[in-house]
């Protein structure tokens, strides 16, 4: 009778509800219901986690979703301060790599704990550890010499610090940055462990496997249609955008719509917002505000409808899953210039980069849209097709 084979052992962590998180939950899962020779572990909010189950089912012996104890889930969505969020974060990754013996922990949102990592706990524990780091460092390089402020430089100097203490824990094998090979080479040569730090695709949301069937309707080719999507803050450059909205020539301005979806993030902000909204929307500019939470198919079906989609970050230097989107849908960016995204939308070709902090040249960006032809659609599909769910999973665990 032959040995039965011991299944390796994976543990994936995020304890979040909001962004990319339930999100990036769903590629270990369809990746896990499909193996034979990985026992995998999925360790998530509760609310995220039952959606999981109703999806993958409780049966299957590859996979199991544990949901986060009540009180430790409390610990961390009620920490009055980053730094105890992430004390209370790392406890509880702790805490299930102790309760699972997991041969591999992946925490699939490290930012939080990344000062506690290197504590006694980890360094203890027999498991390897991964995790994936979101937007960690503002390189010199991407920020105007006026932008290089004491409050900068003691930011990049206390993420400096993170990421040495962080490098110093031999379970930590692998820190991944989404699509950011700038980032992994710098944090390489300051740590002096080549390899440690590592890009990896930003991946493509598994539903849109499933959306290519979406009607765009009817397509009035006298209007640009440009899209605002995804969640809301002051970084995302809405103020920005309108901005360039209200300086376009009214002829131009005649023939082009905004339409903005997503939840808002800032009160303040949203006020501000809608009473711009509302002034441009007197003087005659199409725009539509939907606010709220943007489901799957929305979001897929806002894609299909639009001609460009917007991408104006201000301050912001990680990647962004809209730039993704995007590229699957072959719809053209039109971006910021600053940080990985403007790096990514003019290197690989699949947009236009503007300074959107400069309305008269966002305006005459937009206006491009309207004058020259423009075609991303075969640079595009490179991109998607590099951005797979297997292509990310396959680098997340090897």
């Amino acid at each position: 009778m032959a040995a039965k084979v011991k299944m390796k052992k994976i543990l994936f962590y995020d304890p979040d509800i909001t962004g990319h998180h339930c999100e990036y939950l769903h590629h270990p899962a369809t990746f896990l219901v499909n193996q034979t020779e990985v026992e995998g572990v999925i360790v998530c909010n509760a609310k995220i986690g039952a959606e999981l189950i109703e999806i993958y089912g409780e049966n299957c012996p590859q996979l199991r979703i544990e949901l986060i104890q009540e009180n430790l889930q409390e610990s961390i969505d009620q920490a009055d301060s980053l730094w105890r969020r992430g004390q209370a974060d790392a406890r509880c990754f702790a805490f299930y790599i102790e309760k699972h013996c997991p041969e591999l922990a992946i925490a699939l949102h490290a930012n939080p704990m990344q000062p506690f990592l290197n504590g006694g706990a980890f360094r203890r524990c027999k498991t390897r550890m991964r995790g994936i780091l979101f937007d960690p460092f503002p390189l010199a390089e991407r920020i105007a010499p006026n932008e290089r402020t004491w409050k900068w430089r003691v930011t990049a100097f206390r993420k400096m610090c993170q990421i040495k203490w962080l490098s110093l824990n031999s379970r930590i094998e692998k820190l991944f940055v989404l699509n950011d090979t700038k980032v992994t080479q710098h944090f390489n040569a300051l740590t002096g462990k080549r390899g440690l730090f590592e890009a990896i695709p930003d991946p493509l949301p598994l539903h849109l496997a499933h959306a290519s069937s979406i009607d765009s309707g009817e397509e009035d080719t006298r209007v640009l249609r440009l899209l605002f999507i995804g969640s809301i803050n002051r970084r995302k450059g809405l103020l920005e955008t309108l901005n360039a909205i209200e300086r376009l020539p009214a002829p131009v301005r005649a023939r082009v719509s905004l339409r903005i979806v997503g939840r808002f993030l800032d009160t303040a902000l949203r006020e501000e917002a809608v009473k711009r909204v509302e002034s441009l929307s007197r003087m005659g500019c199409k725009i539509d505000l939907c606010e709220g939470w943007v489901t799957d198919q929305q979001f897929s079906e806002e894609m299909v409808r639009c001609d460009v989609v917007l991408a104006p970050y201000v301050g912001f230097h990680g990647s962004s899953g809209v730039i993704g989107h995007a590229a699957f849908y072959r719809k053209p960016l039109l971006a910021t210039c600053e940080g990985l995204v403007g790096e990514l939308v003019h290197d690989r070709q699949i947009g236009v980069v503007v300074q959107t902090r400069d309305p008269e040249k966002y305006a005459d960006a937009i206006d491009g849209f309207m004058t020259r032809e423009w075609n991303y659609a075969s640079q595009q599909a490179k991109y998607a097709s590099e951005m797979s769910s297997s292509s990310f999973i396959r680098q997340l665990i090897s």
